[in-house]
């Protein structure tokens, strides 16, 4: 019943008496009496879903005030006035690096001869 083995589900044919009773099917279908139903059951069912389109918009917008602070992909290392090293991550939250703080020099202490 596949490619090769008969006909497949979509060539075999009706008989008569199947078309007849489909054919009455849709003549004794009313169209206009399930749309309304399905109207009224929408309606009937909407403050159920409501609660539920609030949590997920609530959710959705609290998603959306943690975007990124910048567009681009490299990692920017920042330093304050002391040397430390800071890094910012994709939601604009520092992070303490202290791998890559600036080398303070020496200072030289004056020698006075």
């Amino acid at each position: 019943m596949g490619a090769g083995g008969g006909p497949g589900w979509q060539q075999q044919q009706r008989n008569p008496s199947e078309e007849e009773m489909w054919r009455r099917y849709d003549e004794e279908f009313d169209r206009d009496r399930w749309r309304r139903s399905l109207l009224l059951n929408a309606l009937k069912i909407s403050p159920l879903l409501v609660p539920v389109w609030a949590f997920i918009l609530y959710f959705g917008l609290m998603r959306s005030n943690r975007r990124p602070v910048s567009d681009h992909q490299g990692t920017v290392v920042a330093h304050d006035r002391d040397g430390r090293a800071f890094i910012m991550d994709a939601y604009g939250n520092k992070h303490r690096m202290a791998d890559f703080d600036l080398q303070q020099a020496p200072r030289l202490m004056n020698q006075a001869a």
